[in-house]
């Protein structure tokens, strides 16, 4: 997972859309974050991230359809964070690629548009 999210990150829009399938990412991403691990919850929300940074045109529908903007907004919900916290240690913030993003954060990030290169 960590050799994909980082993919994710520094690969390119074009190369991102080229090489990946919009139904695997999607399914993927959701099985990470309706898990109770709090690691791979925060790989699905930096994957989530990436790909509405770099390609939002391409993957905002799916997204909404398949219920991944959804899951975020439970995730960064007080009461679902008290609820992943009793279950083990769900940090305020989540470290991704040498920097802190609040969890608010990522809430905010996925309802505003990207404009990107690729569509």
């Amino acid at each position: 997972l960590d050799i994909i999210e980082t993919l994710l990150h520094f690969s390119t829009p074009d190369f991102i859309h080229k090489t990946t399938r919009i139904e695997t990412m999607c399914n993927l991403i959701l099985d990470l974050l309706t898990g109770r691990d709090f690691v791979a919850i925060q790989t699905g929300l930096n994957m989530v991230i990436s790909l509405s940074e770099k390609l939002y045109q391409v993957y905002h529908i799916p997204f909404v359809r398949e219920g991944i903007i959804e899951e975020v907004k439970k995730l960064t919900t007080s009461h679902h964070l008290n609820e992943l916290d009793n279950c083990g240690k769900a940090p305020k913030r989540i470290y991704k690629f040498n920097r802190y993003i609040p969890i608010s954060n990522w809430r905010s990030s996925l309802e505003r548009p990207h404009h990107s290169k690729s569509s």
